[in-house]
């Protein structure tokens, strides 16, 4: 008998570490594609003259 409640209420706090990692996981996740947004953005900008400059460079030969 003791082993049964032992066993269900490890399983009670296995279901809330779970979702504690989860929700832990998810306010991560906001600040880390903000990030990596502002960082891809002027990558991304600074690139477009260069591929322009080569689409336009093929066009003319």
């Amino acid at each position: 008998m003791q082993v049964k409640k032992f066993d269900q209420r490890e399983a009670a706090l296995n279901k809330e570490r779970e979702a504690r990692f989860v929700t832990e996981r998810d306010q991560q996740a906001g600040p880390f594609c903000e990030a990596k947004c502002a960082k891809e953005a002027p990558e991304a900008k600074s690139a477009a003259p260069q591929r322009q400059f080569e689409v336009n460079d093929k066009e003319s030969t």
